[in-house]
């Protein structure tokens, strides 16, 4: 039997809220993914925040000297911390 990752799964009701945010670059491959499975999780009603940065490449929040880098470092740790709350 194929394993199914969690993204994939037919239903996400009763799950488990996501663990922070689910963050993505507007440049990024898994983008539409990454929007798909948030969108699956509100409709089921589980808890999950999106974030996404304008304008920013896969991997871009490595380069800490840019501002945007720097407010999405800020804003995921904000998110992990009320996930953990």
């Amino acid at each position: 039997m194929p394993r199914r990752g969690v993204p994939r799964r037919p239903s996400r009701r009763g799950a488990r809220p996501v663990l922070g945010g689910i963050g993505t670059a507007e440049f990024a491959p898994n983008r539409d993914e990454d929007l798909a499975y948030t969108l699956r999780l509100l409709q089921a009603e589980a808890s999950a925040e999106l974030h996404q940065w304008p304008g920013t490449l896969h991997g871009s929040q490595a380069l800490l000297s840019a501002g945007v880098s720097q407010r999405r470092v800020v804003e995921m740790g904000a998110a992990l911390r009320r996930g953990f709350r």
